[in-house]
């Protein structure tokens, strides 16, 4: 039995030929897509935990500034109540000189 030429045994020999070079050549892409979707999500992810490690040391650097930020604010309203006491008592000991 011959359809175009060929034999049934030709074509199934074209047709177990042609499928297994599709199945190298499919599994050839999902592999070469794969290693590269692996190495880029490899990059990216190590450079958003850079990212996030950026992030947080400045976060940590924001805090201590407010922290520093709240020191200098209580320091400087202690010396104003102080300088208020004295301008207070002086105006007190100048009106005693009059």
């Amino acid at each position: 039995m011959t359809f175009l030429g060929l034999s049934l045994e030709d074509w199934v020999a074209i047709i177990t030929i042609s499928g297994t070079v599709l199945t190298f050549l499919i599994k050839g892409f999902k592999w070469a897509f794969h290693s590269t979707y692996l190495e880029e999500s490899e990059a990216n992810q190590k450079t958003f935990e850079k990212l996030n490690d950026t992030v947080t040391t400045l976060n940590n650097t924001v805090e201590s500034l407010r922290e520093d930020l709240n020191r200098n604010n209580t320091t400087l309203n202690q010396h104003e109540r102080r300088l208020i006491i004295l301008e207070t008592k002086e105006g007190i000991y100048d009106e005693d000189k009059d």
